[in-house]
């Protein structure tokens, strides 16, 4: 995976935490007020966005940014000195 995969990833996890979040906040405050969605129904597909998308996507992610390739995309990257990078 090359950095530029590795960010858009960390967008896109970052995306679906959100959204997750939201959702679960919506229905623990009831700030939908819809027969079509009521609150049980939008913590459900919270958690289910949780543990079902978000969890498995971070240890892909956190499993993918231990590779050499990733560790060599990131010492030539401007910043490395930010990153924790194996040296």
């Amino acid at each position: 995976m090359t950095q530029s995969e590795f960010f858009w990833n960390c967008k896109i996890g970052g995306l679906l935490a959100v959204a997750s979040a939201a959702t679960i906040l919506m229905a623990r405050f009831q700030i939908v007020q819809s027969k079509q969605f009521p609150p049980l129904v939008l913590f459900a597909t919270g958690v289910f966005l949780m543990f079902r998308v978000f969890v498995p996507w971070v240890f892909t992610c956190l499993r993918r940014f231990n590779t050499a390739e990733m560790n060599a995309d990131m010492k030539r990257h401007p910043l490395s000195k930010f990153f924790i990078v194996e040296r």
